[in-house]
């Protein structure tokens, strides 16, 4: 995606990913181009897990997509699109967290469990994809799917009722995490 991947997150936000990709970039948007110039000259108060977001630009827009995606109410089968109404299942926020970086993840969390390499928990990093299932030797039985954002910390739309969050990772479900790079 050309142009400054922050802006296209947020843009992404503001107007939804289908815009940015359909722009190639910040859509013509007069309220969503103030969002974004507003947002980027503020960026230096909310910034605590830059730190710790490893180099690659993908893995950046991701956790930057997700962290401005709290607060968004959870929808079943939702990808953020105008069907979902901005809206996100865990799916589908982790598919449109890596799409603004052209990283193509299926809608479906076991899906996205063979998206990438598997890391151990003790080598975690920001963008890593965290993953539960209810039988934790079978991968078919993956339930969910969150995005590591560092500090024992997952960003994830939860289940229906709950908005998109900030919350511990190691839930007793928790199976494994994959790492998805360009």
């Amino acid at each position: 995606m050309p142009g400054d991947v922050r802006a296209n997150m947020l843009a992404a936000y503001n107007a939804g990913v289908y815009a940015v990709l359909q722009y190639g970039g910040v859509p013509p948007y007069p309220q969503t181009q103030a969002y974004v110039s507003k947002i980027l000259a503020l960026k230096a108060s909310f910034t605590a897990t830059a730190g710790t977001v490893p180099a690659s630009s993908a893995a950046n827009a991701a956790v930057g997509f997700a962290e401005a995606a709290v607060g968004i109410p959870y929808r079943w089968g939702g990808n953020g699109d105008a069907e979902s109404n901005g809206q996100f299942d865990c799916s589908g926020l982790t598919q449109a967290a890596y799409a603004l970086s052209g990283i193509a993840l299926p809608h479906n969390a076991a899906a996205q469990w063979y998206s990438g390499v598997h890391v151990p928990t003790n080598q975690l990093q920001p963008s890593d994809l965290v993953f539960f299932a209810t039988n934790l030797s079978n991968p078919a039985t993956i339930h969910h799917v969150g995005i590591y954002i560092g500090g024992g910390q997952m960003i994830d739309a939860p289940h229906t009722g709950a908005d998109v969050r900030v919350e511990p990772y190691n839930w007793p479900d928790y199976i494994g995490a994959v790492r998805r790079q360009p």
